[in-house]
């Protein structure tokens, strides 16, 4: 009887083993990974990142699909770690350029976090566009009502904000 206990415990050690076992396999994921933050911090918050990809579709007036491309499983989703669409590089390359602008250029007071600043950012060139404005001349006469107000430069309602004239420049020369 001694014995058969003996068998009886080894096999339920077997078993927890084997659960053990089979728990840590499940626990490493063997699909594609979720993300492939090449230059985005590994540990962004999701919303901090829902906010600097919210800011792309706004500044280059496009949706997600644009850089992201379609899941190869489920084609009405997008397979965000993907790197099949050259979009993707191009805003990782641009991502890149603008905090270097920002980092060289406007750290006036020698930040010792300047990726956190927002001098130049997409909009500054793409006005909403996919591809940057090459010149005002580009822009038609709505070109600012597409981002909704607030986005004309130095406006506050999407309409320009003309400076006041200089003080005596409405006085007629006597």
């Amino acid at each position: 009887m001694l014995k058969i206990k003996a068998n009886k415990n080894k096999g339920g050690v077997l078993v927890i083993i084997g659960a053990l076992f089979i728990g840590v396999l499940m626990s490493f994921s063997f699909t594609q990974p979720k993300h492939n933050f090449k230059v985005l911090p590994q540990d962004i918050t999701r919303d901090s990142l829902m906010g600097i990809m919210h800011g792309f579709n706004k500044a280059l007036g496009v949706k997600c699909g644009f850089c992201h491309a379609k899941s190869k499983l489920d084609s009405t989703k997008l397979d965000f770690a993907s790197d099949e669409l050259r979009h993707k590089d191009f805003a990782r390359h641009m991502m890149q350029m603008t905090a270097a602008i920002n980092k060289d250029y406007f750290n006036f007071r020698n930040s010792s976090r300047p990726d956190t600043i927002q001098v130049i950012t997409c909009v500054t060139c793409h006005r909403g566009n996919k591809h940057p404005v090459s010149s005002i001349k580009d822009m038609g006469p709505d070109h600012f009502k597409k981002m909704g107000p607030g986005h004309m430069p130095g406006s506050k309602d999407g309409h320009p904000n003309v400076p006041p004239p200089p003080p005596g420049a409405n006085q007629k020369e006597g």
